[in-house]
């Protein structure tokens, strides 16, 4: 009510533009589009900006290229664009699909809404420069798949925010041609702020500085999963960990060699679960100095690593539920395992955890009770069919119920 969207094909005399009734213009015909009182931009409200449903503009030809300049603004208001408030509009899918897009409009605002920019550019393929976005605070979901799939964007534009929101940057560049990342300054975090956020960019080389020490849940949850071409991952100072924060981060990052430093002492619910999974050139996993683990917290971490050769520590003796699930599942460089100290066992700690380590012929596990449900499923199928396996002197169970190869020499400790 009280908002009207118009458009001219002359730039002076402006009608009324209503849903799905198609404008015919072309060749070197310009369109040009307003709005009148707009306030809540084409998501009327914006605070359901996860399931509202908007109105999108779409392009009636194939491969005629379309540019699009201007801003944002006018379809607010065009009287007043330029000081108009914007603390509740939304442009959500705007040009979502419209692959024959070559250029964006200007994104000025410095005051954003919840969802505003949700999926704008989703599937622009031909989009090759993004819009400046100078925000310095952000909204939840704000840029959430902004730019995903756009697969002829090369470069990030500057994201010079320090006040992040939930799921900000959630998928925003996936899919995308970048080569390096933008910086991203924040030293605060915020939930699942990072997710996904370059999840797919095949061509991504380098990774951004992250100097943040309070992280979020799933903060970094998957950020460069896929990134196949990553070679350098960035520093992680934080001391004090979040559920969920670095899981996947580096998932399937074909190139890595070298992961980064992990200091902290204290783990959270699934901290590193899949960290560095499919991270096939990874020769030397991280020291991991934590004395207080959590569930799931090593879970998968280094799963099918196939050039690892040099496994870190575990000293920890108290343990949690499913802590080392699958950890070195698949790293069939593996030769020998790290010395497993802890005597009492919890579920499913050691399911599967050197299944399909080929090369796996030394093991050292000291526990005495093994009650614990699944701890030692599968543990050590698939390992080399000679080996060694040293076990507590205490324990009086038989080597070969819990997997043990016929084959291997056991020696007591």
């Amino acid at each position: 009510e009280g908002s009207d969207l118009q458009y001219s094909t002359d730039g002076i005399t402006f009608k009324h533009l209503s849903a799905n009734d198609p404008v015919d213009f072309g060749g070197p015909t310009i369109l040009y589009l307003r709005g009148v009182n707009n306030l809540d931009g084409n998501f009327y409200d914006s605070k359901d900006y996860i399931q509202t449903q908007g109105y999108k503009i779409s392009f009636g030809k194939d491969d005629v290229p379309v540019a699009c300049t201007g801003d944002i603004r006018t379809l607010i208001d065009y009287k007043t664009y330029k000081t108009v408030d914007t603390s509740n509009a939304t442009f959500r899918s705007l040009f979502e699909d419209c692959t024959e897009l070559t250029s964006a409009p200007a994104l000025p605002a410095t005051t954003l809404a919840a969802g505003c920019y949700f999926g704008m550019f989703y599937g622009c393929e031909k989009l090759t420069e993004a819009p400046e976005l100078p925000a310095t605070t952000l909204a939840d979901y704000c840029y959430r798949s902004m730019f995903t799939n756009c697969w002829s964007l090369k470069d990030a534009p500057e994201l010079p925010a320090t006040t992040l929101a939930e799921g900000c940057y959630l998928f925003m560049f996936s899919g995308c041609s970048l080569v390096t990342a933008p910086a991203l300054p924040a030293t605060t975090l915020a939930e699942g702020c990072y997710e996904n956020m370059f999840y797919y960019c095949m061509s991504l080389e380098n990774s951004p500085a992250l100097p943040a020490t309070t992280l979020a849940f799933g903060c970094y949850q998957d950020m460069f999963e896929y990134c196949s071409s990553l070679v350098t991952a960035p520093e992680l100072p934080a001391t004090t960990l979040a559920n969920y924060c670095y899981s996947g981060m580096f998932y399937g990052c074909e190139k890595l060699t070298d992961a980064p430093a992990l200091p902290a002492t204290t783990l959270a619910h699934v901290c590193y679960n899949g960290m560095f999974s499919g991270c096939k050139k990874l020769t030397d996993a991280p020291a991991l100095p934590a004395t207080t683990l959590a569930p799931y917290c090593y879970a998968f971490m280094f799963q099918n690593c196939t050039s690892l050769v040099n496994a870190p520590e575990l000293p920890v003796t108290t343990l949690a539920e499913a802590c080392y699930q699958r950890m070195f599942d698949g790293c069939t460089s593996l030769k020998e395992a790290p010395a497993l100290p802890a005597t009492t066992l919890t579920n499913k700690c050691y399911g599967n955890m050197f299944s399909n380590c080929t090369s796996l012929e030394k093991i050292t596990m000291l526990a005495t009770d093994i009650s614990a449900t699944l701890c030692l499923n599968n543990w050590v199928l698939g390992v080399a069919s000679t080996g060694t396996f040293t076990m507590n002197a205490s324990a009086t169970y038989d080597p070969s119920t819990i997997g043990i190869p016929t084959g291997w020499t056991v020696v007591n400790q």
